[in-house]
């Protein structure tokens, strides 16, 4: 794996479109802080302006940007949610980033799960400014994280165990409402990373298992009905 700027691997880092918005739900809707406040993209959670396309067009979102908060609390900075689309026509706004990925280097859906692992957040962390009621990280400084990064090849390989570990434990918290969503989803990215850009049995199925919300062990499709701690998938 190459070890690079996190700058390099986009077209652009920006902040969005500097515009009083409010909630009478005329116009194109923009992008605020709330609105990846679950890790996605709520169409409910906008702003407004009275914005027709010919006013922003220079600000509308295209599909596998990625919105990343960069003013918040000091839990939530870096927290960042893929556009897929929806709404279809969504203005990027202030106090998010908009990060666009170069396609020759990057996967906006291994983007994401970068972005949440351990060691990226780490970095991070250094370059968080505390105030009084909020904090901040600068698009200079957020350009300099060094991450390592898999051909694009892996980039997809690894985000489809991602995803489908997450949708594992979407059913796994549905089937059981008192378990409470893990603090940081994707805290294995880094040893996914690993595995699967290192294993050298690569003719063989590669499989992950989600125990207690965290990738632990190798192993074949499987789930144990009666015990909702184990849950298996094939790659």
């Amino acid at each position: 794996m190459n070890a690079v700027e996190f700058g390099t691997l986009f077209q652009f880092i920006r902040n969005g479109m500097n515009i009083k918005q409010d909630k009478s739900g005329n116009g194109l809707p923009i992008t605020r802080i709330e609105t990846i406040s679950d890790a996605t993209v709520d169409a409910a959670r906008v702003g407004y302006a009275d914005l027709k396309e010919g006013d922003c067009q220079h600000w509308l979102l295209e599909q596998g940007d990625i919105l990343f908060s960069h003013i918040n609390s000091v839990e939530h900075i870096g927290k960042c949610a893929v556009y897929r689309g929806s709404p279809e026509k969504l203005v990027h706004g202030m106090n998010l980033l908009c990060l666009r990925c170069d396609s020759s280097k990057l996967m906006p859906e291994f983007a994401k799960y970068l972005i949440r692992g351990p060691e990226f957040r780490a970095r991070l962390s250094n370059f968080i400014n505390k105030a009084v009621n909020q904090a901040s990280v600068s698009i200079g400084n957020l350009k300099t994280i060094t991450v390592r990064l898999p051909p694009l090849a892996e980039q997809r390989r690894i985000a489809k165990i991602m995803d489908r570990t997450e949708a594992l434990r979407a059913k796994r918290r549905a089937c059981s409402p008192n378990l409470t969503a893990s603090p940081n989803p994707s805290s294995s990215i880094s040893s996914v990373i690993r595995i699967t850009t290192q294993c050298p049995f690569r003719a063989s199925p590669l499989v992950i298992c989600a125990r207690e919300s965290r990738l632990a062990m190798w192993g074949r499709w499987r789930r144990n009905t009666s015990n909702l701690e184990s849950l298996f998938f094939v790659l």
